[in-house]
């Protein structure tokens, strides 16, 4: 695991095939909820989970997208 990360062959975001959200997608998220709006309507509107929203927002997930 730590080889691959560290030689830029971890696939991540957009990269993976199952991934429903882009990097546009995820930045959009951290505005929209510095906007106020609650973390299950942003889920409903981006179609996820609210835990993949609350996962994004505290940097557990898309971490390498932006500054938490």
């Amino acid at each position: 695991e730590a080889d691959k990360v560290s030689k830029g062959r971890q696939v991540r975001g957009e990269r993976i095939p199952q991934s429903k959200l882009s990097v546009d997608d995820v930045v959009k998220i951290r505005a929209i909820y510095r906007g106020g709006l609650s973390q299950r309507s942003i889920a409903s509107r981006f179609r996820v989970s609210q835990r993949a929203v609350s996962k994004i927002l505290t940097g557990k997930t898309w971490a390498h997208v932006g500054v938490v």
